[in-house]
């Protein structure tokens, strides 16, 4: 059986493939010590991930082998085949095959590691170059973003060159997941391909709509449950600590700055979401300038700032955007712009509110 012709979840089946990725990882069962192997296998007309408790381990990436009993089934969302005791692996040494790299198609916000590989469509800003050392040798690296209709994520092109403002589709690009974000990272031999396409990055999302990371979002909602952590802090001038003190211990003689920082909730009735916000949002929000906030001029006390935060965020209409990145345990969102909504906006958030608690 061909990769393309696996459709659904199914058992003993004979596939001949080859080993596109082959990684190894111990088992967590208490009960029993052991390793499995787990990757990608393809042929000629795709490829599927895999999972093998029983594999051959002078197996290697690259080899051809013929798969006799072994089963298909679904891990998040996604078929995998499956290679156990009851499964035969047979090497195939003179045979070659050539495979054809299938990669599902993503929105942006729906990004998941649950594909290693993905195809995803956008258009390019932000453009950064950069060289970094690594074994005695220099090797340039262009960062960027990539934004669609859902939202944006961060992109690392390592041997690729990439123009701000194309729009593109890339094709095999790999997932990965850095301090609560989703990353991707692309190859010199990764498919970019210029399209035509234009996407409207206006969309504002109902809470309950977003269930992972995702950069550059706008959500409309009401600020609650502002944490009494909020308001003036003050921070290391080294290491950036906040301080319960004038001094930082590790730090004593360096001095401190002030800093502003909120933690609220943020509903819209279909959902809510921690939110958090620093020093660039709140002093426009507060008409906060420079010298209100150096702490050699300033009069403001930490009392009076989480009077006037609470004050100016407490039950508000706002919309936002920002970054909704994943903490320990929930989303957490970013906020990198606010603007409090006019008689429109609010009507037309009272509505939705409404539609989603009917």
């Amino acid at each position: 059986m061909n990769i393309a012709e696996i459709e659904g979840e199914t058992k003993g089946i004979d596939v001949t493939v080859k080993i596109v990725s082959l990684k190894q990882a111990e088992t967590k069962k208490s009960s029993s010590q052991g390793v499995y192997y787990y990757g990608i296998l393809g042929d000629e007309t795709g490829t599927m991930p895999f999972t093998a408790w029983n594999f051959p381990t002078t197996l290697r990436q690259g080899d051809i082998v013929e798969i006799r009993n072994c089963s298909v089934g679904k891990y998040n969302d996604s078929l995998r085949i499956y290679v156990d005791s009851r499964s035969e692996v047979l090497l195939k040494p003179e045979a070659e095959m050539n495979v054809k790299r299938v990669y599902r198609n993503y929105k942006i916000k729906n990004i998941t590691p649950k594909d290693l590989y993905i195809s995803v469509e956008g258009k390019v800003s932000d453009v950064i170059k950069k060289n970094y050392e690594k074994d005695g040798s220099s090797r340039e690296v262009t960062y960027f973003t990539l934004s669609d209709d859902t939202g944006s994520i961060r992109v690392s092109s390592f041997g690729r060159e990439i123009m701000e403002g194309r729009t593109v589709k890339i094709e095999g690009a790999k997932v990965s997941e850095y301090n609560g974000r989703y990353r991707l990272t692309i190859f010199e031999n990764t498919p970019v391909i210029m399209i035509d396409k234009a996407f409207d990055t206006g969309k504002t999302y109902d809470i309950s709509d977003v269930n992972g990371p995702v950069d550059q979002i706008s959500l409309a909602g009401f600020a609650i449950a502002i944490s009494d952590r909020s308001g003036l802090l003050r921070r290391c001038n080294t290491c950036r600590k906040m301080l319960d003190d004038v001094r930082c211990p590790d730090h004593p003689d360096d001095g401190f700055f002030l800093d502003l920082f909120a933690s609220f909730i943020l509903t819209d009735g279909s959902g809510e979401m921690h939110s958090t916000c620093g020093k660039a949002v709140l002093s426009k929000l507060l008409s906060l300038g420079e010298q209100d906030l150096d702490p050699m001029k300033t009069r403001l006390t930490k009392r009076e700032v989480l009077e006037s935060l609470k004050k100016a965020l407490y039950g508000r209409p706002f919309l936002m955007k920002g970054d909704a990145v994943q903490g320990e345990n929930n989303l957490n969102y970013r906020v990198k712009e606010i603007t409090e909504l006019d008689e429109k906006g609010i009507s037309k958030l009272l509505l939705e509110m409404e539609a989603d608690l009917a």
